[in-house]
């Protein structure tokens, strides 16, 4: 793909790095923060990659915690077998400050292995409180 490991990996390391993986169980349902953020920090998702184990008609977006951005969708009419790829670069993409990662579950089915590659860059300057 587009990215270059050394550079997506320096950024990762140089900053937090967030990189994660989980799975979705078949009666999983809902809304799950997966990857959190914090006030004066970016997060910046550079890959994402969804295995399809197993499908019925529910649909699973990956997205900013506000619901500003949509990272990922596995659309209700994926297969068993097929998968989920998004390559955002080497920078990755920037979700809105403060913001995580939230995973919405459209109802109970698919069995899913979700990868996700991305770090926590400081994007405000942190103030001591009580100052």
């Amino acid at each position: 793909m587009g990215m270059t490991a050394s550079r997506a990996a320096f950024l990762r390391n140089f900053y937090r790095d967030k990189t994660t993986n989980w799975s979705v169980g078949t009666s999983d349902t809902g809304t799950a923060v997966k990857i959190a953020s914090a006030t004066g920090f970016t997060l910046k998702v550079q890959r994402v990659h969804i295995y399809v184990e197993a499908s019925t008609a529910s649909t699973y977006i990956l997205r900013s915690a506000d619901d500003a951005i949509e990272i990922a969708r596995v659309a209700a009419s994926a297969t068993t077998g097929s998968s989920v790829e998004k390559d955002y670069g080497e920078e990755g993409i920037a979700l809105p400050e403060g913001q995580g990662l939230e995973a919405v579950i459209g109802g109970a089915g698919n069995g899913l292995e979700v990868h996700i590659e991305a770090y926590l860059q400081q994007t405000s300057p942190l103030t001591p409180s009580g100052l």
